[in-house]
C-alpha cells in the first residue's frame, strides 16, 4: 500500500478516528529517522501479508533538501531486518550516507541535532497527554492545552495586561471625574 503525507512548514496537526493511521504516520517517521525499532522488532512497520516495505523520509533544513530511504524486507523465516541496499541519505538529490545503520544515523544527528530519545521524549509523551487531555472536564482542558503547546504564558502576560489596564482605566476614570483636574 503506497501512502504519502504532504506536511506544511510551521505547526502540523495530523487528526482523525481510531486505526486512521496517526500512530503509523509517526512510527514511520520514527523509523525513517533513526533505523531502530520502537518495539522488539519490525513487525509494526511491515503488514502480514507482505515481505518487502520502504519508507522514505524528505525534508528541507537550513536551504537543503533531505531525503531518507529505509526498505525492510522479510526472510523465509518471518524475521524482519533493514535492508542495506535500500538504505540511504541524499542531500540535495546526492548520496552522503548509504548501506550501514551508523552511517545514516550520524549523518542524521548531525544535520537535525535529533537523537532518538529526545525524538522519542517529546513524540510519545505529547501524545500521551493528548489522551490525557480528552479526559478532564473542558475548563481544565484548555489549561491543559496552553501547557502542552506552550500558550500558558500568552494567557498569564495577558491576565496580568488586562489587570493593568483596567487599574489605569479606572485611575483615569476617576481622574476625568475629579473638577480640579480639569
Amino acid at each position: 500500500m503506497d501512502s504519502e503525507v504532504r506536511f506544511g512548514e510551521g505547526f502540523n496537526c495530523v487528526v482523525g478516528g481510531v486505526g486512521a493511521g496517526k500512530t503509523s504516520i509517526l512510527l514511520a517517521i520514527h523509523f525513517a529517522l533513526f533505523g531502530e525499532p520502537l518495539y522488539r522488532g519490525y513487525d509494526y512497520l511491515l503488514r502480514e501479508d507482505r515481505n518487502h516495505g520502504l519508507v522514505e523520509l524528505e525534508f528541507e533544513h537550513a536551504g537543503k533538501t533531505y531525503r531518507v530511504i529505509r526498505g525492510l524486507t522479510r526472510d523465509r523465516k518471518g524475521r524482519i531486518s533493514q535492508s542495506p541496499d535500500e538504505l540511504f541519505l541524499m542531500e540535495d538529490g546526492k548520496k552522503i550516507a548509504w548501506g550501514k545503520v551508523s552511517a545514516v544515523q550520524e549523518h542524521l544527528k548531525q544535520v537535525t541535532g535529533l537523537d532518538r530519545f529526545m525524538f522519542e521524549g517529546f513524540i510519545w509523551i505529547q501524545q500521551e497527554r493528548l489522551k490525557e487531555i480528552l479526559n478532564v472536564p473542558p475548563r481544565e482542558r484548555q489549561n491543559l492545552l496552553d501547557e502542552l503547546f506552550g500558550l500558558a504564558d500568552f494567557r498569564r502576560a495577558s491576565e496580568k495586561l488586562h489587570a493593568y489596564e483596567r487599574k489605569h482605566r479606572f485611575a483615569a476614570a476617576s481622574l476625568e471625574s475629579d473638577a480640579d483636574v480639569k
